[in-house]
């Protein structure tokens, strides 16, 4: 039930609920971070600790379990994470230096696996929801470029629940360049022309 508290606490209550998870950071849930790449690709990355998750006992099960544990909301309707980009495994040591609920310290290693996706989005928001029927928690925060300095906004999904719109940052149109090497070719040859009529004056 502690957990439910999440579904209405949205992207900015960190701080305060952290105390709640002090008995499981980074064990019995998910963590899914979101971010944006300076060419303005969504990066998606989803960590498990199978090391200390009682409800995952393996390094494979982590791997067959990460790739349907969110799909992703877009106008167009709902898109496994499969269709958007291929996956990537990245087997880690550390958890992400920005989870908004840092693990406890540990004697040894965590033994943790990531599944990271990257993929250009065709619209302005969208939405995450781990599917209905999931037994597995998400802890999902998004990386806002703009605001590098302060905490991650982050929020606790249960089975069959979604985050709020999540706004791609804007980026310069690539729909530009071709304009601009058109102007700046135009330019060029009009400089080039009047250099050759100037030397037939001369």
């Amino acid at each position: 039930m502690r957990l439910r508290i999440f579904k209405f606490i949205v992207l900015t209550g960190g701080a305060f609920s952290a105390p709640l998870f002090s008995s499981g950071h980074g064990t019995d849930f998910l963590q899914a971070k979101v971010s944006f790449t300076p060419a303005g690709q969504v990066r998606l990355e989803i960590t498990a600790n199978y090391g200390e998750n009682p409800m995952i006992s393996d390094h494979d099960q982590a791997a067959g379990i990460l790739p349907a544990s969110l799909e992703v909301h877009l106008p167009q309707g709902p898109r496994p994470l499969h269709q958007l980009a291929p996956i990537q495994f990245e087997q880690r040591s550390e958890f992400d230096p920005t989870s908004p609920l840092p693990p406890e310290p540990v004697a040894t290693p965590h033994q943790l696996l990531t599944a990271c996706w990257e993929w250009q989005p065709d619209c302005d928001s969208l939405q995450f929801r781990v599917p209905q029927g999931s037994k597995h928690d998400v802890m999902l925060w998004v990386i806002d470029p703009d605001k590098t300095e302060s905490s991650p906004k982050w929020m606790m999904l249960l089975s069959g629940e979604t985050t709020p719109d999540i706004a791609i940052p804007a980026r310069p149109s690539r729909q530009r360049l071709p304009w601009l090497i058109t102007g700046f070719a135009s330019l060029f040859f009009t400089a080039l022309s009047w250099r050759k009529i100037r030397s037939r004056k001369g």
